[in-house]
């Protein structure tokens, strides 16, 4: 709303934008479409680019009532500026903001940067009127702040970066000005809420921020949500870039490895041979170009060499161990039998060069695909002693029963106590005196139905203890310090309390509407590789959806689907699996993350917005690690779905044989809002898990340490009787 850098001057610089536009050799960065009002008719990743005003509106930047209306104080407070710091101010103006952070940095300066020659007029009469000799102003252009390279610890925009015409061009340029490991503040009105007295197109989402500055390789550290009525987003150039950007961004854009994205053909070839069973080919030929030129390759190739020592890992079972395993169940099983199940496809395997190798988790996949081997374990089996009464489905038909007695929406709420745990053993590797640790664990957000959050304890205490901020993609409490004595054993204990709720709207097809054309299109766009509208995918979502319209339906058809024809099975560590969608498509497996994220691309192919959701289950019979969905369907905005939970088919009742499309019970720890996201602080390495956070993180010295080099421990009490 207010001027900014941004002026009508961009029709006399239409050759600048030719030049940039020349830049790109792939699809077009941006989009023209009718212009809304406010709006320029100029898209960039689906958001319109709204108007802008000239300096002839100075006096609103200088209102008396701004304090009180966006609190910059509290904002400035908040930017964790260091006295040193050069900060450039983007869209400065007459240096409202610029004079106030100049008293923050004495020994720094602020570059207050514009492209009207007569905002930054103002600003110098001012400056001198103050007596202020830190505050430098700067000429910018449309496309270019003119700013010196490397130089800038702090980016402020604040109300000025959704009007900016060049939004991809100015980001890029303000990248290469910061220094590594500096910083973008963004501002911008809150988008996600109505009660914010700005025109549409002057705010922003905060989901759409993200996704803007990931495409110029910034990395989301938190999103602070103290101000009235906007965001204060940060984002940080990652200290270590990697060629087009770092490995951290990418890793964390797609929630997968950079090898599984990589267009080297030297790391296509290493994932042809390891999908051919010739690891060791596919080592020999990633070792022999060791320390690419290009970073980018180098990291990709690195990764690649990982993938291949995790999917040993995951097959690393012989037939004899594996018929030892089956015999505790099964004590007659004969080798005959194991060859049968496995040429029935009731087990998992694969050829590891040359050797026929069974998946590690088995015969877990055995009692699920062989009908023979189920019923021969169910037969050898002793009773289970029962502990509770406590089911499922008893669960369900009271929550059903008290949302239609209240007329409440969130029912049946069972307050919980967490605690847990991460043991790295003694001499762990690459662990030495003085080296650091950082120890990520999960905590839960406060989001609708799951609130009352509170820490109760943590183990070691130590000086630099982050907790992230609600609302992050991936809510973590980090453990950082530095290693006294490797030789000893390490344990990170977290103890915490919430309460869960069940969510239970009345759901009717007659009520649902169409989604807005303004809509985020982050929740209906693909994201790759695990997100992606292949031609199988496409094809099975129109045979399933036929011609509906209503979105509600369009759903329930999809998740019908996918219970009808995808069988839960126990999966690789999804730091192997190049495609979630893809591969659950194409096997008609999968467990409750592969098929949460199938769920969520068809979803988003037949229109419907859809997005990841994950943490842990809590049933008073079963803990475990989980994953499900949401879907958004007006007017009701999000709704759960839990895909591997599936149709209840045990139940008469159809509210309750039909309850995970649109509802969630009382037992869930909700941890990720979304998956392959940065965490708190943003992880160096290649994660454990790229794309979800469950059991945690653990990184010495910037190497991290896979899942096989720590143990974990999870403990639930209910503290509330149902």
């Amino acid at each position: 709303m207010k001027p900014t850098i941004l002026t009508v001057i961009v029709l006399l610089l239409l050759p600048g934008f030719l030049r940039a536009q020349a830049r790109t050799t792939t699809a077009p960065i941006y989009e023209t479409r009718p212009a809304t009002r406010d709006g320029t008719g100029k898209f960039y990743m689906g958001r319109e680019i709204a108007q802008v005003m000239g300096h002839q509106g100075a006096n609103w930047l200088e209102r008396p009532e701004r304090e009180r209306e966006e609190g910059t104080t509290l904002l400035i407070d908040n930017m964790d500026l260091k006295p040193a710091d050069v900060v450039a101010d983007i869209g400065a103006g007459t240096g409202y903001m610029s004079f106030r952070m100049a008293k923050k940095v004495p020994g720094g300066k602020i570059l207050a940067v514009d492209i009207q020659q007569e905002m930054l007029d103002l600003l110098t009469a001012k400056a001198k009127e103050l007596g202020v000799k830190n505050v430098e102003p700067v000429l910018g252009k449309i496309d270019d702040p003119k700013l010196p390279a490397a130089a800038v610890d702090v980016a402020l925009f604040v109300d000025a970066y959704h009007e900016f015409s060049h939004p991809r061009e100015m980001m890029d340029a303000v990248v290469r000005a910061l220094k590594p490991g500096g910083r973008v503040a963004l501002v911008e009105y809150r988008a996600e809420d109505p009660n914010v007295p700005i025109k549409p197109l002057h705010k922003m989402t905060e989901a759409q921020a993200k996704r803007e500055m990931a495409a110029v390789g910034l990395v989301h550290l938190e999103t602070k949500h103290m101000l009235p009525w906007q965001h204060l987003m940060i984002f940080q150039k990652p200290a270590q870039p990697t060629g087009t950007g770092s490995r951290v961004m990418q890793n964390e854009s797609t929630g997968a490895s950079l090898a599984f994205t990589s267009q080297d053909p030297i790391v296509k070839q290493a994932i042809a041979l390891m999908q051919a069973g010739k690891f060791t080919e596919a080592q020999a030929l990633l070792a022999s170009d060791d320390g690419h030129a290009n970073a980018d390759i180098a990291a990709a190739r690195e990764e690649m060499k990982e993938i291949l020592r995790r999917t040993r890992r995951e097959y690393s079972v012989d037939a004899a161990e594996l018929l030892k395993k089956i015999q505790k169940d099964i004590p007659d099983v004969s080798a005959q039998d194991l060859e049968k199940w496995t040429n029935a496809g009731a087990v998992q395997y694969r050829m590891v060069d040359g050797q026929l190798k069974y998946f590690r988790r088995e015969p877990a996949n055995v009692y699920r695909f062989s009908e023979e081997a189920k019923k021969r374990k169910e037969a050898a089996a002793k009773p289970e002693e029962k502990t509770t009464d406590w089911t499922l489905l008893k669960h369900l038909a009271n929550v059903v029963a008290e949302a239609e007695k209240s007329g409440k929406i969130e029912v049946v709420p069972v307050r919980h106590r967490i605690d847990y745990s991460v043991t790295i053993p003694a001499n762990a590797k690459g662990a030495k005196a003085g080296s650091q640790i950082r120890v990520w664990l999960p905590f839960p957000q406060e989001y609708r139905q799951q609130k009352d959050v509170k820490l109760i304890e943590t183990s070691p205490k130590v000086a630099d203890l982050v907790i992230a901020e609600n609302g992050v993609p991936h809510r973590t409490v980090s453990f950082t310090h530095s290693i006294d004595d490797p030789s000893k054993a390490l344990t990170y204990k977290l103890a915490f309390e919430y309460t869960s709720a069940a969510y239970y709207p009345i759901l009717k097809d007659e009520l649902a509407k169409p989604l807005s054309a303004d809509f985020d299109r982050e929740y209906l766009d693909e994201r790759p590789p695990h997100i992606a509208f292949t031609p199988q995918l496409k094809a099975t979502v129109a045979k399933i959806i036929g011609d509906e319209k209503n979105p509600l339906a369009k759903v329930r058809k999809i998740f019908h689907w996918i219970d009808g024809n995808i069988k839960y099975h126990a999966e690789e560590e999804y730091g192997v699996i190049p495609s979630f969608s893809g591969a659950c498509l194409t096997r008609g497996r999968g467990d409750c993350g592969v098929q949460a994220i199938l769920f969520v691309t068809m979803c988003r192919a037949a229109g419907v917005p859809a997005r990841w959701q994950s943490g842990w289950e809590t049933k008073r019979t079963k803990f475990d690690m989980h994953d499900w969905a949401e879907f958004y369907v007006e007017p009701w905005g999000w709704l759960p779905a839990d895909p591997s939970y599936g149709v209840q088919k045990k139940s008469d009742d159809p509210k309750v044989r039909d309850f995970y499309i649109g509802h969630q019970d009382s037992y869930r720890l909700i941890v990720n809002l979304d998956y392959g996201r940065a965490l708190t602080p943003p992880k160096q390495s290649f994660r454990s898990e790229p794309a979800d956070f469950q059991r945690g993180e653990v990184e010495i010295d910037g190497r991290n340490l896979y899942l096989d080099e720590w143990d974990y421990d999870f403990a639930v009490k209910w503290l509330t009787p149902e």
